[in-house]
């Protein structure tokens, strides 16, 4: 809609001031109507890690969006205390640096949390190369040694028939 963005900017700070949900929505609609402005207060609800999660969460995949260059942005989210970051972290790096994010995603598929598992088994399903197919056929490996968790079972099964190889697929009818 045009002339939306206009209408929203002024009431943004007062939306960021509200409760958790409210500055949620505000951050994703900023986001989605492309206001820059917002940038500086995305930027400290971000680094407030006292912040709501869902907050915090929405800020960094605001960021992303608004940003150009999200190398520094990738960087923090990696190593940030919150689970929720670091798994939109997975996220954008594997939509915006699939190469890259092959090795990160197979790395949390051994030593992630299981919501990082099933999220990084899901996002490699995703990524029309041979190393992520050849990760997704690892992760089935292990599976079947018992190396990892049958709460990932499902999320191999559909990351695998999102991928569509013939390997993956006949790893999935054995």
């Amino acid at each position: 809609v045009q002339g939306l963005d206009a209408a929203i900017k002024d009431d943004l700070p007062g939306m960021l001031a509200g409760p958790a949900a409210v500055r949620k929505q505000a951050i994703e609609v900023a986001a989605l109507l492309g206001i820059q402005d917002i940038v500086p207060s995305l930027s400290k609800i971000f680094a407030n890690t006292t912040a709501a999660e869902e907050s915090r969460v929405a800020a960094f995949k605001a960021l992303a969006q608004l940003s150009e260059d999200v190398t520094q942005l990738l960087a923090d989210g990696k190593t940030d205390s919150s689970e929720g970051i670091r798994i939109a972290a997975l996220e954008l790096l594997a939509e915006k640096k699939p190469d890259l994010a092959i090795g990160t995603l197979a790395e949390t598929i051994v030593s992630g949390s299981t919501r990082a598992r099933q999220t990084a088994i899901a996002l490699l399903g995703t990524i029309a190369q041979p190393a992520a197919q050849q990760a997704l056929s690892e992760a089935f490996v292990s599976f079947n040694k018992g190396e990892l968790s049958n709460t990932v079972a499902l999320d191999l099964v559909n990351a695998a028939e999102a991928a569509g190889t013939d390997q993956l697929k006949t790893l999935v009818a054995d």
